[in-house]
Order: C-alpha cells, then sequence, then structure tokens
C-alpha cells in the first residue's frame, strides 16, 4: 500500500495554501496543524521535506511586501514634506506643525522598521533604590573583610560605569 502525505490528499489549492504557510518560518507548525486540521508531527515532517526554492520564493515574496512597504512609507513621507513646504508658503501654523507631526511618524516608523530606533522602555537598576540598598549592605556585611569589601566596591564602580572587567584576582 502506497503512503501519502496528508497534503497530497488535498484539493489544489488547499495543498498551496498548506505549502505557502509551512514555507514561511514565522509560522509556528502547531498554528498550521490547527489551521489545516493536520497532525504537528506531520507538519513538521512535510516541512523538512519542502524544496529549496519553495522557502526561497516565500523569502523573496516577504521581501517585495517589505519593499512595497517602504515605498509607500516613503511617498507619504515625501508627500508630508510638501504639504509642510506649501504650509510655510501660505504661513498656516496648524497645518505646518500637522505636517511636521506626520512627517516624524513616518519617519520613526522608518526608523524602527531599519532597526535604528528601539521604542521599547530601558531600565538601568544600578539607579533604582532597591539595588543602592542591596549594594549598600552587601558592603556593609563585608566591612569585617577590608579588602574582600575594597574589592568589590572597585568592581561595583566599574560595572556601574560600564566597564567589563574579567577574570577574578588581579593579583597571583
Amino acid at each position: 500500500m502506497t503512503r501519502h502525505a496528508e497534503t497530497d490528499l488535498r484539493p489544489e489549492a488547499e495543498r498551496q495554501k498548506i505549502l505557502e504557510a509551512m514555507a514561511n518560518p514565522n509560522v509556528p507548525h502547531t498554528a498550521i496543524a490547527e489551521a489545516f486540521g493536520m497532525s504537528e508531527r506531520a507538519v513538521r515532517r512535510r516541512r523538512a521535506k519542502l524544496p529549496d526554492d519553495l522557502v526561497q520564493a516565500q523569502e523573496a515574496k516577504e521581501v517585495a511586501r517589505a519593499d512595497r512597504l517602504l515605498d509607500r512609507m516613503e511617498n507619504l513621507y515625501q508627500e508630508a514634506l510638501e504639504t509642510l513646504q506649501a504650509c510655510k508658503d501660505r504661513g498656516g501654523l496648524r497645518e505646518r506643525n500637522n505636517a511636521i507631526r506626520v512627517a516624524l511618524s513616518v519617519l520613526q516608523l522608518q526608523a524602527q522598521l531599519a532597526g535604528q530606533l528601539n521604542l521599547r522602555p530601558q531600565v538601568n537598576i544600578t539607579t533604582a533604590p532597591q539595588y543602592i540598598a542591596f549594594r549598600a549592605t552587601v558592603l556593609q556585611e563585608l566591612a569585617p573583610w577590608p579588602e574582600a569589601q575594597r574589592g568589590l566596591a572597585l568592581r561595583l564602580v566599574q560595572l556601574d560605569a560600564g566597564v567589563m572587567v574579567e577574570g577574578g584576582d588581579d593579583a597571583g
């Protein structure tokens, strides 16, 4: 008896959708299995046998989609700049400010997409009151061992300043 893959027994249109989903590395096995009523094991097995050209075609589609998005953003940015120039010529302050806001938003989005701008919050624990209290407590507890206390204090100052120090003891 010949064994057929689950995808081979489906209509052509559905099979193409399954293969496209499998070719996209951003789609998890479980999502494909659930969406098309397949076992995760079958998806994993079939995905491992996908032709390289199918995977490359999917990647090319993603690049083309990104290029189209960037083109649209560039057009929007140019339009905002033209509106800004027209507002400067007319002297409309409110419209000018709106055009600046739109241009800035487009630039910000472009920078985010290009990976040049990170809007995620940055946390510096060295300024947190809990860290400062912890640090003081540790240094106080080391008071009976002044050499260790000085060594740790020096390392903490170096770390706070962003200086990476390798190794343990500096002296033999």
